[in-house]
């Protein structure tokens, strides 16, 4: 979650922090992220509009994801601050184990 707070800080936004866009070294000393397509700044950019699937829960979904505090990620919403930490809050327990 470091570099979701990083990230937060620099008022930038991923869109896509899900665990296909993060590399993890086997020993994990190093972390990097990828797939930096949708990024920006928090509030300026939007999600694509054209349907996407993301790989979640052991799963493929579409369109809508929940966000922090509740309410749908929609194809075109602006991407907020908040949405970074929502993607990874939901794969990340499912990625550890």
């Amino acid at each position: 979650m470091e570099v979701v707070a990083l990230l937060e800080d620099e008022n930038f936004v991923h869109g896509n922090l899900q665990k296909t866009n993060i590399m993890i070294k086997k020993d994990g000393s190093e972390l990097k992220v990828v797939g930096f397509d949708w990024a920006g700044r928090a509030g300026e950019v939007r999600y694509p509009f054209e349907s996407q699937k993301a790989e979640r829960a052991g799963g493929f979904v579409r369109y809508p994801f929940d966000r922090i505090g509740g309410g749908d990620f929609e194809p075109g919403d602006i991407i907020s601050k908040g949405d970074n930490r929502a993607l990874v809050e939901k794969w990340w327990v499912h990625f550890l184990t």
